[in-house]
């Protein structure tokens, strides 16, 4: 900012921003009007449950069982609530819990991103995210933080 506001870009007409694009033929340039690069936002859901082995699954809360619902119902944020003529993407891209095969554990932790060309897909996007989790959890009696 501070190079801009002493002139930098005085005189300048356009201006070209470069990124490696794994996907394009080495060599080759490709340009577009507009916007070509989303911006990113991360997502951490931590899914709070009430542990128990796994042989007694009826006095647990599963975190696990309901963290794998919530991905599959984040796949409807972008299919049901952005606009189709819109760009966007929701990727739940780690999940964690647990640390054994017979425990139910009391967390499970999952990250994602969020990325879109326009600032009102990214509110509609997080604001769902939001919603659903909170919804899913309710359905199976877990609660979860959304940073």
């Amino acid at each position: 900012k501070p190079m801009i506001e002493e002139g930098a870009l005085d005189g300048v007409d356009e201006c070209y921003g470069y990124h490696n694009w794994p996907a394009f033929e080495y060599g080759s340039l490709h340009v577009k009007r507009g916007a070509v690069m989303a911006h990113p936002t991360s997502f951490k859901i931590v899914v709070t449950g009430k542990g128990g082995h796994g042989s007694q699954p009826h006095v647990a809360v599963d975190p696990v069982l309901t963290a794998a619902h919530i991905v599959v119902a984040l796949q409807s944020v972008v299919a049901r609530a952005v606009d189709p003529t819109k760009q966007a993407v929701c990727s739940v891209t780690m999940i964690h819990g647990g640390e054994v095969s017979n425990v139910i554990p009391d967390q499970v932790e999952m990250q994602g991103t969020l990325r879109d060309l326009d600032p009102a897909v990214c509110e509609t996007m997080y604001r769902r995210v939001r919603e659903i989790v909170a919804g899913v959890c309710a359905a199976f009696g877990a609660s979860a933080t959304v940073e």
